[in-house]
Formats: C-alpha cells, sequence, structure tokens
C-alpha cells in the first residue's frame, strides 16, 4: 500500500512539473568572499574606472596638508567624533554646472564650485572610519546624474585615530 501511495505521489510531482512554465534557472556557483569583494568596490568609488576629466582642478586639504600633487593627506579623528569637515578648493572649474560630491561612493552634497571656489564637505558615520577614503567631485552635461560625464576629479584622504 506504501508503494502505491509513493509511486502516485511521484507520478503526480513529476506530472505537474511538466505542466509548468518557469523558465530554466542556471545557477552559478559563486563565493560570499567575490560578492563581498564587489559591492565593496561599487561602494568605494562612482567612476574608478575613468581617469580624471574636464577643466579645472580640485583638491581637498586636512590639517595635515592638501592632495595637490596627489599627496594624500591625513584626517586625524577620535572615536567621540560624530561629524567633521574636510575643506576642498577648486580652480578654473566651470561654475555654470553643478558638481556632485560623492565620499566613497555615497552621495554628500551637490554644490556649485566655480573659477577660485572653497567649501567643505561634512563627513560622518563611515566617513570617518580608519582607512584610506576617496572623494569624487562629478559634474554632468544635464546636471543630473543620468547625463554624461564632464568633468571627474578624484581625491583621497586617510582616516586615523588619535
Amino acid at each position: 500500500m506504501k508503494k502505491v501511495i509513493l509511486s502516485l505521489v511521484v507520478i503526480t510531482a513529476i506530472g505537474m512539473s511538466g505542466c509548468t512554465k518557469q523558465p530554466k534557472v542556471e545557477v552559478v556557483p559563486t563565493t560570499k568572499v567575490a560578492v563581498t569583494q564587489e559591492v565593496k568596490k561599487v561602494e568605494k568609488a562612482r567612476m574608478m574606472d575613468i581617469a580624471e576629466i574636464g577643466k579645472g582642478t580640485i583638491s581637498i586639504s586636512t590639517p595635515s596638508g592638501s592632495s595637490d600633487e596627489g599627496n594624500i593627506p591625513i584626517l586625524m579623528t577620535s572615536e567621540n567624533d560624530i561629524i567633521t569637515q574636510i575643506g576642498y578648493n577648486g580652480t578654473e572649474v566651470d561654475g555654470s554646472k553643478i558638481s556632485y560630491l560623492y565620499v566613497d561612493g555615497k552621495l554628500k552634497s551637490k554644490e556649485q564650485i566655480s573659477e577660485r571656489c572653497q567649501g567643505s564637505i561634512d563627513l560622518q558615520d563611515s566617513d570617518l572610519k580608519v582607512g584610506n577614503h576617496i572623494i569624487e567631485f562629478i559634474q554632468y552635461d544635464t546636471d543630473k546624474e543620468d547625463g554624461k560625464v564632464i568633468m571627474y576629479k578624484i581625491s583621497k584622504y586617510e582616516s586615523k585615530t588619535i
């Protein structure tokens, strides 16, 4: 009796699986490490695969120095810091376009950076974690993120704990 019931269940399952119209899904094995590294890559920089383009220069500065000539300034923070700022200087940048400022791939602000301009970027949470960080300044032809990139400048800073 058990064999008859088991046979009916198997036949029913096989018959029903043939009636469904679900597409075949190919399972590609992957490792958690590879996926994690890919996510970190995306979080770190939006445009990492292109060289700096566009008119003008933009550098960042901390009390330890600036990113001029490719230097990586150091930002000293305390474990109690909730928010701090890092300065930037823009020269000969097209002020008719909005500049998007990203830290580690996350939009921090939209600014009008012009020919001779100074400003600051608020840093908090993961921006203050010990390690190297990337700041990107991007202008789009349409002043919207879905436009073509017409200016791309990148600076780096290192965060250390006091």
